[in-house]
């Protein structure tokens, strides 16, 4: 049998989920006032993806989470994106160094900006997603 899931009742999980992991440090805080609606995270969790970069080679990549929300989230990797593409990925949210949760997320690039050392900024849309 398998469960429906509503995409906002499934963004409240993953909101409450993310509570559970709030910054450990003052580095990610910041004077600025944020303008999105929902509460961003900004830690380092290891992400998996699996995509079609903008040379239309089909790639499976480690990389890392900049910030994310229940919305959305902000990736660095090593391979260049085209707004619209679909994007799956596997989150490690980590509470130590071994310990926390997966989450299988299936999103659109927004966006991908170049971050100046070599690696590019990718921005992606929450379509659906999975605790593992």
């Amino acid at each position: 049998m398998t469960a429906t899931v509503r995409p906002s009742r499934a963004n409240e999980a993953l909101e409450d989920q993310l509570q559970l992991f709030p910054p450990r440090s003052p580095r990610h805080q910041s004077d600025i006032a944020e303008r999105r609606a929902k509460q961003r995270i900004a830690e380092p969790f290891p992400v998996r993806a699996w995509a079609v970069d903008a040379a239309g080679h089909p790639f499976n990549v480690d990389c890392v989470v900049l910030n994310m929300s229940s919305t959305g989230m902000y990736l660095r990797m090593e391979r260049q994106m085209v707004a619209g593409e679909w994007i799956s990925l596997v989150v490690q949210l980590l509470n130590g160094p071994s310990t926390g949760t997966s989450v299988a997320i299936y999103g659109t690039v927004l966006r991908d900006d170049p971050l100046g050392d070599g690696s590019q900024g990718i921005a992606v849309i929450i379509k659906e997603h999975r605790f593992l």
